[in-house]
């Protein structure tokens, strides 16, 4: 199945009992960037949103955020489930795309999630470690009013899936789940 949003079609995968979007979201709002400024960027890995802009100012996690009607922002726990599903923190390389990493890292994307490692952006305008890094936030804050928020990671040259947290300010990538 398809999802016609914002003048891009997304394909889908259903990992599991989820479904995701297979690309990275590429729709356009204030503080979303494509990476280096490079449309090219954009039209490849998609937008990098910081994550306010992402929640569309909620807070709320599971929000629908900047995704289609009927999708939302991952929770930390839909983030935790796809990395139980994919055989856990260990097996990122069934994460990322067969285009993406290098030695041990190289994705096999067994999962179908074909995640691609984006970079991301820092609050003070630089952007970092294209097709080195992928970070996708999630909607939960790490604790309520909080500066940070939970983001799911994958690196080019290791097999691990990292669930941590970071300022909301950066701007990350985002992959939007059914409702």
């Amino acid at each position: 199945a398809t999802v016609d949003y914002g003048g891009q079609i997304y394909n889908t995968i259903q990992i599991g009992n989820q479904c995701w979007l297979r690309e990275n979201l590429n729709y356009v709002v204030a503080d979303s960037w494509c990476y280096s400024d490079n449309q090219n960027n954009c039209d490849y890995y998609g937008r990098l949103y910081t994550w306010s802009a992402a929640m569309a100012a909620s807070v709320t996690p599971g929000a629908k955020g900047i995704c289609p009607d009927g999708w939302h922002i991952p929770t930390l726990a839909e983030f935790q489930t796809l990395q139980a599903f994919v055989g856990g923190s260990t097996e990122g390389n069934r994460l990322k795309s067969t285009t993406q990493g290098t030695g041990v890292g190289i994705g096999t994307n067994t999962s179908g999630f074909a995640g691609l490692l984006g970079g991301y952006r820092v609050d003070n305008g630089n952007f970092l470690n294209l097709g080195v890094y992928s970070f996708f936030w999630s909607s939960t804050e790490v604790s309520e009013g909080s500066y940070d928020a939970k983001f799911l990671s994958l690196k080019n040259d290791v097999i691990d899936i990292n669930l941590d947290d970071y300022a909301k300010a950066r701007a990350f990538s985002i992959r939007c789940i059914k409702d």
